[in-house]
């Protein structure tokens, strides 16, 4: 049996200005037509999560409301879980993550930060991976009970820039 992983890197935010946390920053306009983009392209591909795990940062949380809206407004159900520990997290908080929901759910997906989110990819991937611009997703199916590791590529990617 395969279960399913999505890393989503956040949509596009602002700047942090002098003295702001970066924690708090919030998405531009950019950043929610592409997480709303994003969200219309998982259901074309017919692989809306069962569950959605972000990071506790606002954008984050932004990027997953926005794609939580998409997708129950379009019928599926979808839970959500905030994990501040993958605010700027490691490979390995990610993978743990990862690991603790696929023991729940068949197709888990998270909502996190770079570098984490482009580490957790090309540390997966046989083949290269580029830089994970805003609102990336890497797509993995794995067999159950896969061990985070090298010597599987993604099933799919997708960019936002490549469905405008």
């Amino acid at each position: 049996m395969l279960q399913t992983i999505s890393f989503i890197r956040h949509a596009k935010t602002e700047q942090p200005g002098l003295g702001e946390s970066d924690y708090n920053r919030a998405l531009l306009p950019r950043g929610f037509k592409d997480a709303q983009l994003t969200a219309e392209v998982i259901i074309a591909k017919n692989t809306v999560p069962e569950i959605l795990i972000s990071s506790g940062a606002v954008r984050a949380l932004q990027t997953a409301e926005i794609l939580l809206d998409v997708w129950r407004s379009n019928g599926f159900e979808v839970k959500h879980q905030v994990e501040k520990e993958l605010y700027l997290s490691p490979v390995s908080t990610l993978f743990e993550t990862a690991q603790k929901s696929l023991t729940q759910f068949n197709h888990a997906a998270i909502v996190a930060h770079n570098p984490g989110i482009h580490e957790a990819a090309a540390s997966l991937s046989i083949l290269p991976q580029h830089e994970a611009p805003t609102c990336a997703v890497f797509h993995f199916q794995l067999p159950t009970g896969f061990a985070f590791q090298k010597g599987i590529n993604p099933k799919f990617v997708i960019f936002p820039r490549d469905f405008k």
